[in-house]
């Protein structure tokens, strides 16, 4: 087979690329379909932020996948550190900030978002995620709710306790970055 000129090979439907005779070049070879799969994240994964100059720590601890998907759950380690840390047990030994639901492949993808260590889930993050969310169904009485994936209650925790769980939602990368930049914590959030 002679080798002809890149114009020759051709984007297939399924994005690979088709050789017709010019090896593939880099951006060919490089094509959304196999980053996805460079990029795909599994539970436990450490995850570095890019903040600025700065470096946030996070891992991926739980995906809701049933209806509404509210998608990867982070665990959002505290503080901001000015070089990168060297391990995963570094990462992990810091204490947790608070935690968000996101879109985690687009964080990887477009927002400075990236994997640093596989580890397992640690054992505390075998439970299910806690938020508070709103009740404002027509009969109910107004306050909040505890959400868990597997159902909601009504709340009776004192306010001091319930300020401490985030509220239900589920943020942009961006907007996930920019509270960890403000340092953020869901007490910060009024009742």
């Amino acid at each position: 087979m002679t080798f002809k000129t890149v114009a020759d090979v051709r984007p297939r439907a399924n994005g690979f690329a088709r050789c017709l005779g010019a090896p593939p070049s880099l951006s060919t070879m490089h094509t959304t379909k196999r980053m996805d799969q460079l990029l795909r994240p599994r539970l436990g994964d450490i995850i570095e932020i890019a903040v600025g100059a700065q470096w946030a720590y996070a891992q991926y601890a739980f995906n809701h996948r049933a209806a509404p998907r509210y998608g990867h759950l982070l665990s959002v380690r505290a503080g901001l550190h000015d070089a990168q840390l060297s391990t995963a047990t570094d990462a992990l030994s810091l204490p947790e900030a608070f935690y968000a639901f996101t879109h985690l492949p687009e964080a990887l993808r477009a927002w400075g978002y990236r994997i640093v260590a596989r580890v397992s889930v640690n054992a505390e993050w075998t439970r299910e995620p806690v938020f508070r969310t709103k009740a404002f169904r027509p009969g109910m009485p107004r306050g909040w709710k505890i959400w868990r994936p597997t159902g909601h209650t009504m709340s009776d925790l004192p306010d001091h306790e319930l300020s401490l769980l985030p509220e239900l939602s589920m943020w942009t990368p961006g907007f996930l970055t920019q509270r960890i930049a403000e340092g953020w914590q869901p007490s910060v959030d009024p009742l």
